[in-house]
């Protein structure tokens, strides 16, 4: 795809559903407007455990609602490995393995605000697309924290993208998460709940 005078270069085109070349903005707003139609459908109620069973299946259908207007590979899982995200042959097992996990946390002594930061900290570990991956989290939190009757948390995804105080500050908390610290992602939960 050709790229429009002082537009911002797009990492990697492939998958794009667009016929023409769009700016770094444009694509934002794409996917801004593609994602608002999952946040709709998930967050203006309490959805019921039937509309958001926190399953396997499920966990990519939210994706592909997320993305699937502008990119061809929404919900599907990535076929490359990444800097970030465990071995792409591993994401089937890890994300059944997250569904079991939350169906164990939810019968353990946990709060669901604990359960809902390890629901986050995983899927992001985990990766398992080609892009979208921290959005998709952090939608997948706010439906559970809704399901389960809690206030949503109101990311500032403007600054989570930029090189911000907060960024650095969510990043930091994924780094403790994966030591099985996960005070700092609890308090910036709490922070922007």
């Amino acid at each position: 795809m050709g790229r429009l005078k002082g537009a911002t270069p797009l990492d990697d085109y492939s998958g794009l559903l667009m016929s023409a070349a769009v700016s770094r903005d444009e694509l934002n707003a794409l996917e801004f407007a593609n994602i608002n139609k999952a946040i709709q459908k998930y967050l203006l109620k309490k959805p019921s455990k039937s509309l958001a069973p926190f399953i396997y299946e499920w966990f990519l259908r939210v994706h592909r609602e997320m993305f699937d207007e502008v990119w061809a590979w929404a919900g599907q899982i990535r076929k490359t490995n990444k800097s970030i995200g465990i071995d792409k042959l591993g994401i089937r097992e890890a994300l059944k393995n997250v569904e079991k996990d939350i169906a164990h946390w939810e019968k353990s002594q946990l709060g669901s605000e604990e359960i809902a930061v390890r629901i986050h900290h995983r899927l992001v570990w985990v990766h398992p697309f080609e892009n979208g991956n921290g959005r998709w989290a952090r939608l997948l939190v706010n439906i559970y924290l809704k399901r389960e009757g809690l206030s949503l948390i109101v990311w500032p995804e403007e600054n989570l993208i930029a090189k911000t105080d907060i960024r650095e500050r969510y990043l930091r908390a994924l780094r403790e998460a994966d030591r099985h610290n996960f005070k700092p992602l609890i308090a910036l939960h709490k922070e922007l709940s």
